[in-house]
């Protein structure tokens, strides 16, 4: 398998998942925005997304919001390791240094009772620890509620194969 680059991770152990869940989107279509910022916005609410905005446009802590024509001052509130558009979760990679379980828990309840974002956190010490074949399947689990890995490792299989025979062509 190839080294994985994600220019937006911000650790070993975040590129590791984001290789896993880009490898889960081959199989099963996601929408992963890694480092997606949730804004909270003054002057007004915003005309879709209330007093918050998290899309590519919005303005960065302290900045104005170009979204909306710069209408909306914004300050990021949370930012999501990893957030799956398609299916309203976020995935959290807790490592040592940055994880506070108090602070988590209060989070994880602002993000599902304003949004009903559902949170999947993930210890550094169990990513560390997990080839990536045994991330794609507890992220797979969790995800889905169902495991994909060998599914998945399979059509990579096969995508390889046909691709060695296109080249003998």
């Amino acid at each position: 398998m190839e080294e994985h680059i994600c220019s937006t991770c911000e650790s070993p152990i975040e590129e590791k998942v984001h290789a896993a869940l880009i490898r889960i989107s081959n199989y099963k279509s996601l929408k992963i925005s890694p480092q997606k910022s949730i804004f909270l916005t003054g002057g007004g609410e915003h005309k879709c997304h209330g007093d918050w905005c998290w899309c590519s446009e919005g303005g960065r802590h302290g900045e104005w919001c170009s979204c909306y024509g710069g209408n909306y001052w914004s300050y990021e509130k949370y930012r999501l390791d990893f957030f799956i558009q398609n299916m309203n979760i976020c995935i959290e990679c807790d490592g040592e240094e940055f994880h506070d379980e108090k602070r988590d828990e209060k989070r994880d309840g602002w993000l599902f009772n304003k949004y009903g974002i559902i949170t999947i956190r993930l210890s550094g010490e169990l990513i560390h620890s997990s080839s990536e074949k045994r991330l794609i399947k507890i992220l797979s689990k969790r995800i889905f509620g169902e495991d994909y890995s060998n599914k998945i490792v399979a059509i990579e299989k096969a995508s390889s194969i046909n691709k060695t025979l296109r080249k003998k062509i």
